[in-house]
């Protein structure tokens, strides 16, 4: 995963929040072995997976996939709402 990624993922993460980020979702050591279950799951479910890396447990973390047009729209989305509550 290219540190570009990560940093997005972190951001993304710290606006979105622990409990949806983190969880009780299963932590990943390494970034492989997360990639690995992806796949696994992936064909399992019929539904594309990818990986994500957790700000909150440093670990990786197993969701939907999504495109990095995506997640900057997740960022801005939720990184207004986060706004508009501290402002209140």
């Amino acid at each position: 995963m290219l540190k570009r990624d990560i940093e997005l993922d972190k951001q993304v993460g710290m606006v979105c929040g622990q409990k949806h980020t983190c969880g009780n979702k299963i932590k990943y050591e390494y970034e492989n072995n997360a990639k690995a279950a992806a796949i696994r799951l992936t064909k399992q479910y019929n539904a594309e997976m990818g990986v994500y890396y957790c700000v909150f447990c440093k670990g990786f973390h197993i969701g939907n996939k999504k495109t990095e047009a995506e997640k900057l729209l997740i960022y801005q989305e939720r990184g207004e709402i986060l706004r508009r509550k501290l402002r209140r």
